[in-house]
């Protein structure tokens, strides 16, 4: 024990050497006492072995030379009084200079160390001494990556075996770790921040632990930032947030808090922490906010008046509702159905719903039914009122379903109510049509492309852009895409409207029509580097589409002249699917491979590149509709999906088609 001491002691005296030493700029130590734990030495226990362990180890009448090496390992290894002597001894050649056999450079500071400790401590180290490479001859080596500081505390740790470990430095001794491919250091490190997770670190803590793949501290740092998320936002640096790490918060279901008032306050004071970088962020936060449930004083004193509202039509408008919903409490169904956002599980429910579809070639489906994620169950909606056949096209406005065309309906066009659980019917299109696509962008709807086989023209695929106004009730013809395409994917950015791929006359194509709202005009772009089929796509952002291709390639355009590929999903085959997105996650439903028609609702996992299990249709499908909206919790009555041809209640529907009607079965979920 005395020479424990008398090595700490040493220890304890260069330590003071090098602190005063250093450049206070490149170690920062100056920290209070309770930030740090104290240098402990962690020596193991030694293990004193019997006489009769004695004999048999070193016993000269042993069967051979490879059995005693083998008892030595098993029972001598780590456990002897030689590994403690051997620890100090080494401590003892560190403290005090002696027998250094290499110089490592960190920063302006020079430690004095011996290669065989190095390497056996450290793989990246042996790898280098072992490599050939020029720093495995020379006395000398620097390392760029870490402090001075860092550096002498992994040189106790390899030497002597003390902790010391800082709040301020422990991740930065981490990231070395990781570099020097130390694992036993890395664990303490993990077990160090673990000790010391708190509400004003778990945010650093969860991203560094990400990065570093130390996934059940991470998993424990972003749970505690999920249940306190009031005091972790009290607590957090907003300058340094990285609104990533925000929407991950607000995104997820298990986000623990009192009111939407402390969602919309985080985002308010997150944007006001540096509003000349952030005010453009605030319309996509906003989407993670449900306004009508904000209270009335929040939204008068704190939003109404706020400049960066008031400068955005868009949130102005959506703040002006959310008054109107405490003002006037009938208003207030009509406008939860617009939320982007939502979470009570109360009178309102967001479901996935499914429209049409094919179980087989001949059975056409013009059904609706929705996925509950709350109850697990299926539910039937109100069918389509008329055949639609197949390729119609959809979209949303104000949570709203918009439904055109399709192989038996090519000029109809129809809208649901989530509110109602009902259709309603629209002005007959100007050019009936079937895969063709819908876009709602600037509360109008632009439908383009498709095919009619009743025009009278050679070329049936179908050029003219029309537009329809909730307000007017009418279809105006607004343009005509410079190529003209059918089974394509559309998306927006700013005020143009894309199609990407599909078939023109000549089959498929790679190219990209662009069509100005403001200038109704439209042109050819450029080109996708590569032709894809069964392009399906979503809108990520305002300023993002993203899209999957039949045979798996993701890709984002951005509005640019440039095509990025994000990655290929590996195992994915398939056409005739479903997209939609619910928030951030991106849903794929049903559709047909080289195994036939698919029953998988799959979430599409930007960071794993993978698709990932979500529910299952009750009967596999292709060519239906998917999309994601918030319907009265009072219209889930009728469980299970409804597959087949339901009393025909509604308008427009031809005396043949009626004649033509097949009962078929009702598929539930038990």
């Amino acid at each position: 024990m005395a020479e424990s001491r008398r090595i700490k002691q040493e220890h304890d005296v260069k330590q003071e050497d090098i602190s005063s030493d250093e450049d206070s700029e490149s170690t920062g130590l100056e920290m209070d006492d309770e930030q740090a734990f104290l240098p402990v030495p962690k020596p193991v226990a030694p293990y004193i072995p019997s006489d009769s362990d004695s004999n048999n180890v070193y016993d000269s009448s042993s069967e051979s030379e490879n059995e005693t090496y083998a008892m030595l390992e098993t029972k001598g290894k780590y456990q002897t009084n030689t590994a403690l002597c051997l620890q100090q001894g080494l401590a003892d050649l560190y403290i005090n200079n002696q027998m250094c056999d290499l110089d490592v450079k960190v920063g302006r500071k020079v430690f004095h160390c011996h290669r065989v400790v190095l390497s056996a401590v450290s793989n990246y180290f042996r790898a280098m001494f072992e490599s050939g490479m020029k720093e495995a001859n020379d006395n000398s080596i620097t390392l760029n990556s870490i402090s001075p500081m860092c550096f002498k505390i992994i040189l106790d740790f390899m030497y002597c075996g003390f902790d010391i470990f800082y709040v301020d430095t422990v991740e930065e001794v981490l990231e070395a770790s990781v570099l020097l491919q130390m694992r036993n250091l890395e664990e303490e490190c993990i077990k160090f921040m673990a000790s010391n997770l708190g509400t004003n670190n778990c945010l650093d803590i969860w991203k560094l632990c990400e990065r570093h793949n130390c996934r059940d501290l991470a998993k424990k740092a972003r749970n505690m930032a999920l249940k306190e998320f009031e005091k972790v936002m009290a607590d957090t640096d907003l300058v340094r947030l990285e609104q990533d790490v925000l929407v991950s918060l607000l995104r997820d279901r298990d986000l623990k808090f009192s009111s939407e008032d402390v969602l919309s306050e985080a985002i308010m004071n997150w944007v006001e922490s540096d509003p000349e970088n952030r005010s453009g962020s605030l319309m996509f936060l906003f989407k993670y906010i449900c306004l009508p449930e904000v209270s009335g004083e929040f939204l008068y004193t704190r939003l109404l008046k706020n400049d960066l509202i008031t400068d955005n039509p868009i949130i102005k408008e959506k703040v002006d509702d959310a008054l109107r919903c405490h003002l006037i409490p009938t208003e207030k169904d009509n406008i939860m159905m617009k939320q982007t956002t939502f979470r009570s599980q109360g009178s309102y429910r967001r479901v996935l719903v499914v429209i049409g579809g094919n179980i087989t070639e001949d059975d056409i489906l013009r059904n609706v039914s929705c996925w509950d994620e709350v109850t697990e169950c299926w539910y039937s909606l109100q069918s389509v009122p008329h055949h639609i056949g197949e390729d119609f096209a959809t979209c949303l406005l104000n949570n709203n379903i918009y439904l055109t065309g399709g192989s038996r309906a090519l000029d109809q066009a129809v809208w649901y109510s989530p509110q109602e659980n009902d259709w309603h019917s629209l002005p007959n299109l100007n050019h009936g049509r079937e895969g063709h696509a819908m876009i709602a962008v600037q509360k109008c709807i632009y439908i383009l492309g498709g095919r009619s086989f009743k025009r009278k023209t050679t070329n049936k695929l179908v050029a003219e852009i029309e537009m329809y106004q909730p307000e007017s009730e009418a279809w105006d013809i607004v343009g005509e895409l410079a190529e003209p395409v059918e089974l394509f994917a559309v998306g927006s950015v700013d005020s143009r409207i894309f199609t990407y791929g599909g078939f023109d006359e000549n089959g498929p194509t790679s190219n990209i029509n662009c069509f100005d709202i403001s200038s109704k005009t439209c042109c050819l772009i450029f080109t996708m580097p590569l032709v894809d089929r069964c392009l399906k796509s979503v809108q990520l952002q305002p300023d993002k589409v993203l899209l999957v291709s039949g045979t798996g390639n993701v890709s984002v355009h951005t509005g640019g002249d440039s095509f990025e590929t994000c990655f290929k999903l590996q195992t994915f085959n398939r056409d005739r699917f479903g997209l939609t997105i619910d928030g951030d996650s991106i849903t794929v439903v049903g559709g047909i491979g080289v195994d036939g028609r698919s029953d998988k609702i799959e979430n599409l996992c930007i960071q794993s590149k993978k698709l990932l299990p979500r529910a299952n249709l009750c009967i596999p499908m292709d060519g239906l509709q998917a999309h994601s909206v918030v319907l009265l919790t009072e219209n889930l009555l009728q469980h299970g999906m409804s597959i087949g041809e339901p009393e025909l209640v509604a308008f427009g529907v031809p005396v043949s088609q009626k004649a033509d009607m097949k009962p078929k079965r009702v598929v539930e979920r038990v």
